[in-house]
C-alpha cells in the first residue's frame, strides 16, 4: 500500500512540474516533458525509499504486535512448537 501512494505522489508531481513549464512559458517539446517526468519520479521515489528505510524497523514490530495479539491463543502454541521443532 506504501508504495502505492508513493507512485500517485509521483503522478501527481509530474503532473504539476508539466503543466507548470506551460505557465512559465518554456517550449513544448517530448525531451523536456521526459526530463521534468524523469526528474519528478527520482525525487519523490528518493523521498520516499529513505523514510521507507527510516520507519521500515518501527511498522514491522507495530504489525508483529498486532498480528500476535490478535491471533488466537491455541494458533500461537501451535506457531511456537512449529518453531522449536524445526530448530
Amino acid at each position: 500500500m506504501y508504495w502505492s501512494v508513493v507512485g500517485i505522489y509521483c503522478a501527481f508531481c509530474a503532473e504539476v512540474l508539466t503543466r507548470a513549464s506551460r505557465l512559465l512559458g518554456l517550449r513544448d517539446s517530448w525531451g523536456l516533458f521526459s526530463l521534468l517526468v524523469g526528474v519528478s519520479i527520482f525525487i519523490v521515489m528518493l523521498i520516499a525509499t529513505l523514510i521507507f528505510k527510516k520507519y521500515k524497523p518501527i511498522w514491522k514490530n507495530q504489525f508483529r504486535a498486532k498480528i500476535f495479539t490478535n491471533t488466537p491463543l491455541k494458533t500461537l502454541k501451535s506457531v511456537v512448537q512449529t518453531n522449536n521443532s524445526s530448530l
